[in-house]
């Protein structure tokens, strides 16, 4: 009897412990996938969600010596039904949508087209020259459209005014990679191998600068706000860094460095940073460490969007050539 009562406890104090255990356990940072879309001839490269969560802009496209060509598809994701569809001259490598859905602007090979989604037409093209734009933002209220480019001499910061579509600034651009915060205020911009440089829009004045080299001493390739603009992602292909804004200071590493980022996006309450690369990772912003990690497509990861409500996750294959809507833990 005795036997069995030491048998009923040890059993009872094991209960206890592995209860513990996991309760103590942090919350999993796994992706559940909630839906796909295909039907996409070609690298999925740049996403974007309307600002009802709705909607899904498509960018898509190649690029080789002698070819080139893209699309443009906004898709309603309730039916998977595409209701816009716009043909490129080239890869469509950046795509943002207007606060009110009425504006499409994608960036490609040469140029910027921004187009009119209500009435399914084109309706101005913004170029530089040779260059070429990866990325492009607009400010809030839909008042600029600011866009980096790359190509033979110096790459620069074009600022267009939205309302005429007239270039309003051109700036040195450095390194080519910018970020705008959400509240429209500030753009971020990097130098080659130098500081990140923060403007203030309207003046497009510097009014502040982070570091003094990239943070593996190389030009900075991407840059990403968090929703508060409180913190601040940077990538050179050697290390992710993410800063304290405020402080000018390193706030976290992202450990083990990634290989390589294509796009990232924080979290709406900026305590986790998703990457894509390889595959989606997802990392604490507070510690830099990695939580999670998902194969999510074949031949890698080349773009994400988060939804406005900051639930679902969006991110573009390369090789398999499909959309994949996540649900976020």
């Amino acid at each position: 009897m005795a036997e069995r009562h030491v048998c009923f406890v040890r059993r009872t104090l094991v209960g206890v412990l592995v209860g513990a255990l996991v309760a103590s356990r942090p919350a999993s940072a796994e992706l559940t996938e909630s839906a796909q879309l295909d039907g996409f001839a070609h690298p999925v490269r740049s996403l974007a969600f309307d600002h009802t969560g709705s909607f899904l802009a498509v960018g898509s496209g190649y690029l080789t010596a002698t070819r080139a060509g893209g699309t443009l598809r906004l898709i309603r994701l309730d039916g998977k039904r595409v209701v816009a569809r716009f043909n490129l001259q080239g890869p469509c490598n950046a795509v943002v949508l207007s606060g009110d859905r009425l504006a499409a602007v994608a960036a490609g090979h040469r140029d910027l087209r921004v187009f009119d989604l209500e009435a399914h037409r084109l309706r101005g093209i913004l170029n530089s020259g040779a260059h070429t734009f990866d990325q492009v933002v607009t400010t809030p209220d839909g008042r600029w459209v600011i866009a980096p480019s790359r190509g033979p001499g110096i790459n620069h910061l074009h600022v267009w005014d939205m309302k005429n579509l007239r270039l309003r600034q051109r700036l040195p651009a450095g390194s080519g990679a910018v970020a705008l915060s959400t509240d429209g205020r500030t753009v971020a911009m990097g130098e080659e191998g130098g500081p990140i440089r923060l403007l203030r829009t309207g003046t497009w004045k510097p009014v502040a600068k982070l570091g003094s080299k990239g943070p593996a001493s190389r030009a900075v390739r991407l840059l990403r706000f968090s929703p508060d603009a409180g913190r601040l992602m940077a990538w050179d292909s050697g290390a992710a860094v993410i800063w304290n804004v405020e402080a000018g200071a390193i706030a976290a590493r992202l450990t083990p460095a990634p290989r390589t980022i294509h796009d990232a996006v924080f979290s709406l309450d900026g305590a986790r940073l998703i990457t894509a690369g390889d595959d989606i990772a997802i990392w604490d912003t507070s510690t830099g460490k990695l939580q999670s990690r998902r194969k999510a497509h074949r031949g890698g990861v080349l773009a994400l969007a988060l939804s406005p409500d900051g639930r679902r996750l969006a991110s573009g294959g390369d090789y398999d050539q499909k959309v994949v809507v996540w649900n976020l833990p």
